[in-house]
């Protein structure tokens, strides 16, 4: 599995929501995949995307925990998460001075642009092919009343072109 890399890009926006209180939103909703390296660039093929972020409408705070896209067909294989320590460059607004990503009640929260590189993709020889690979894209994170741990999790989802 490839881990994000990090990246500026251009914002267009999609939205989906898979949980009561957490609803998330992933832009661009149709990212081209780019499929030759450019200039020391990341491991091709890959694709950028400008944002995931949301809106908590839980009653305590959110630990952002993990994220991940994926999707499996017979030409592709997308694979790209960050996990607990990564959190806190994606999500840099909301991190701690100890590296978590905690989101108040009731607020919006949206990650820096990131890149998924090293895909598995059958390329192509055209190079205006589009490939259409849906990719869902997935916030976990936990929540707390001091008591017990509740797992929340909410899926947007993209198509790659």
């Amino acid at each position: 599995m490839k881990r994000i890399l990090f990246s500026t890009a251009i914002v267009l926006f999609g939205l989906s929501t898979f949980a009561a209180d957490l609803e998330i939103t992933a832009s661009p909703n149709n990212p081209i995949l780019i499929t030759k390296l450019v200039d020391k660039g990341p491991d091709a093929p890959y694709f950028i995307v400008s944002s995931v972020g949301g809106t908590w409408n839980g009653e305590k705070a959110l630990k952002i925990e993990a994220l991940l896209l994926r999707s499996q067909g017979l030409n592709h294989s997308i694979t790209c998460y960050a996990d607990s320590k990564d959190m806190s460059q994606i999500f840099f607004k909301n991190a701690s001075f100890t590296g978590s990503v905690k989101i108040r009640p009731h607020t919006s929260f949206t990650s820096a642009p990131f890149v998924c590189s090293g895909q598995q993709v059958k390329v192509s020889p055209n190079p205006f092919a589009t490939y259409n690979i849906p990719v869902t894209v997935t916030l976990i994170g936990v929540t707390s009343d001091g008591k017990s741990v509740k797992p929340v999790r909410a899926d947007a989802q993209i198509v790659i072109q």
